[in-house]
């Protein structure tokens, strides 16, 4: 019997990056996307409808900060995991994506190989989740 899969929600104002982001998801063992938002009203939307394991959150988002997202996911019940994905890379935000809870934090652009490391870094942190 195979591990359940873990389900993703890409947040990224740009369609195309969305696109790649979710091309490099879906190449991963073990991931499965299952919705993909443009901003920040629609992440929040997205993520308590379709409840995802995980969350890939870009900070610029054309309607709001998406480290307040994070903030607003992370302080839910049974929260998703979230990795930050930005072409922020000045030490505060980083900081305060870490100090909100985000399990890692990857500056665009990136390859297929740093996000599916990240992905498969945080199955155990998804799994811990699960099994509370």
């Amino acid at each position: 019997m195979s591990a359940p899969e873990s389900t993703v929600l890409v947040v990224d104002d740009d369609f195309r990056v969305a696109s790649v982001h979710v091309g490099f998801v879906q190449a991963v063992p073990g991931f499965r996307v299952i919705g993909q938002a443009g901003s920040a009203a629609d992440a929040l939307a997205q993520a308590r409808a379709l409840r995802p394991d995980l969350v890939l959150m870009d900070v610029y988002l054309p309607d709001g900060d998406g480290l307040d997202v994070v903030r607003q996911l992370l302080a839910e019940p049974d929260p998703a995991a979230v990795i930050v994905i930005s072409a922020a890379n000045d030490l505060a935000t980083v900081r305060r994506a870490v100090q909100l809870g985000a399990l890692h934090y990857l500056v665009k652009p990136f390859g297929f190989a740093e996000l599916a490391e990240r992905l498969t870094a945080s199955l155990n942190e998804i799994a811990a989740g699960r099994a509370e």
